[in-house]
């Protein structure tokens, strides 16, 4: 279990980097992974993007107009990825 969330939360910090620095709801990052082969839940992303901005390394957007929770990557969070990245 821990490895499956550790796995959610590097899948939506590669995708929060990709889209920087836009944010995006829980449920568009679940299903930009699922097209990619992933089959997490939208609880577990909605869980995983919460833990990852206890850590800093995402934080929460609130977009009043559509009233949904949006996610984007921090500076701490590009440095944690580009630092986890291989080579």
């Amino acid at each position: 279990m821990r490895q499956r969330n550790q796995e959610i939360r590097r899948q939506c910090l590669l995708e929060l980097n990709g889209v920087r620095p836009l944010a995006r709801s829980a449920s568009h990052v679940r299903r930009k992974l699922c097209a990619n082969g992933f089959d997490y839940s939208e609880r577990e992303v909605f869980t995983e993007l919460e833990f990852l901005i206890g850590q800093e390394l995402a934080e929460r957007v609130n977009d009043t107009v559509a009233g949904e929770r949006l996610y984007k990557i921090t500076s701490q969070g590009v440095i944690e990825f580009e630092q986890s990245e291989p080579g």
